[in-house]
């Protein structure tokens, strides 16, 4: 596995993956989270801070978000595990 680099989140990248890592617990499938948030940012009459954030990120930026919330996700599952094996 390759080593991932640590990247200082803006605080849009930040509010983004907060909402996914709360999305997450709720639905606590990855792909339904990152597919949820395509749907909470769709063009509707009201913009949400979490459509704000979202159009501040470029394509870099948004990668950067998705990659740190898969190693979230990594993380609650080892511990998840653990928890089980222990």
């Amino acid at each position: 596995m390759t080593e991932q680099k640590k990247v200082k989140l803006t605080d849009e990248q930040q509010a983004v993956l907060g909402w996914l890592k709360d999305a997450h617990e709720n639905d606590n499938n990855v792909v339904e989270t990152i597919s949820g948030l395509y749907d909470e940012i769709a063009p509707s009459e009201f913009k949400t801070c979490l459509m704000a954030a979202y159009e501040k990120l470029d394509n870099l930026q948004m990668a950067e978000v998705v990659q740190a919330f898969g190693a979230w996700v990594c993380k609650e599952l080892e511990a998840a595990a653990e928890e089980v094996e222990g």
